[in-house]
């Protein structure tokens, strides 16, 4: 895996991959052909989100960085898997919103480990320059903000589609089964082919908590984000559901 490809060594690539593939678990959603959600449904994926956040943290605090790097492959695994299975139609039908739910949580869990694969992708690259380093985290960084749109757009075409009543196409496991197995590919990768860097445990840090609050761009970084996630919130309209249309506006 440390082999180069262009400027970029194969690791950095899959977790880039990774990287992108975080962006959001509302592309999975996508993938089971609705673009809504209930209240409910999001805080419980958000839940998820929070508590695998701190696993992933807790694994890379106390494991070798290969764990936390190459383990969020299998959840992508199983949750493409997963929501494939209600495109086989027959007994999938009657529990595909279970499916999809389980599903849309594998995919949370992994995506909660993108701290990872941003901070750890130059882990063996110690003497590269700050110019190659600041190029591919914007190249990473740009392509996952116009994945995100894409998204969006996506969804906007699927608005009208009802959850309990959409069923899948076949054609859908043409796309999410290829994309389970690659993932586990990266899996395997990962856990075998890291170079020795990622292989070895963390040090211990002396009052690393105290002091990683006392930098301002750390909690300006925290203020970005509380506010980003606020500004990109869609309006909800009655029914309680996620929507991604915006509400209509008054006469004046």
């Amino acid at each position: 895996m440390g082999r180069q490809v262009g400027e970029w060594p194969l690791y950095s690539i899959v977790m880039s991959a990774g990287q992108l593939l975080s962006a959001s678990a509302f592309q999975l959603v996508l993938l089971s052909g609705t673009a809504s959600q209930t209240d409910l449904d999001l805080y419980v994926i958000g839940a998820v989100f929070f508590t695998a956040t701190i696993v992933w943290w807790a694994i890379f605090r106390t494991q070798p960085s290969s764990w936390g790097l190459s383990f969020p492959w299998l959840f992508f695994t199983l949750a493409f898997f997963l929501i494939g299975l209600p495109s086989l139609h027959g007994p999938f039908t009657a529990v595909q919103t279970h499916l999809q739910a389980a599903a849309t949580w594998c995919y949370a869990i992994a995506s909660a480990a993108a701290f990872l694969f941003f901070g750890m992708n130059f882990g063996e690259e110690a003497g590269a320059t700050t110019q190659s380093w600041i190029f591919r985290a914007c190249v990473v960084q740009g392509l996952q903000q116009c994945w995100a749109a894409v998204l969006w757009w996506w969804g906007s075409l699927l608005i009208n589609n009802d959850p309990e009543k959409y069923i899948a196409p076949r054609a859908i496991l043409a796309v999410v089964w290829p994309l389970s197995l690659v993932s586990f590919l990266f899996f395997f990768a990962l856990w075998f082919g890291l170079p020795q860097y990622y292989l070895q445990r963390p040090p211990t840090v002396p009052n690393f908590y105290a002091t990683l609050f006392r930098r301002d761009i750390v909690r300006w970084f925290l203020v970005a984000e509380i506010l980003r996630g606020r500004s990109l919130t869609p309006p909800r309209p009655a029914s309680g559901e996620l929507s991604l249309t915006p509400p209509p506006r008054p006469c004046p």
